[in-house]
């Protein structure tokens, strides 16, 4: 068996499952890890700092309460060759 990076994927199935019991806090920010929620907060910032105080480095899902879900599309040109700009 081969170790598997964490993607978040419990995380974001636990916040899908807990969205109906947290519409009463729509706008703030849930704090998720593993299967738990471990608290909402008023700002992201608030939040971000709440999961890394209490999971260090450990992964962890923030994620903006909303009955509905905003997606946004990002591209990037990743064929690009890089520049590197040498010391002077």
């Amino acid at each position: 068996m081969t170790a598997r990076c964490n993607d978040l994927t419990v995380e974001f199935e636990t916040f899908r499952k807990l969205l109906p019991t947290l519409s009463g806090d729509e706008g703030k920010f849930a704090l998720i890890a593993g299967s738990k929620l471990l608290g909402k907060y008023e700002t992201y910032a608030d939040a971000l700092d709440a999961g890394y105080k209490e999971r260090v480095l450990k992964p962890f899902l923030v994620k903006k309460i909303s009955s509905v879900e905003i997606i946004s599309y990002f591209s990037r040109d990743f064929g690009a060759n890089c520049h590197i700009f040498p010391a002077q």
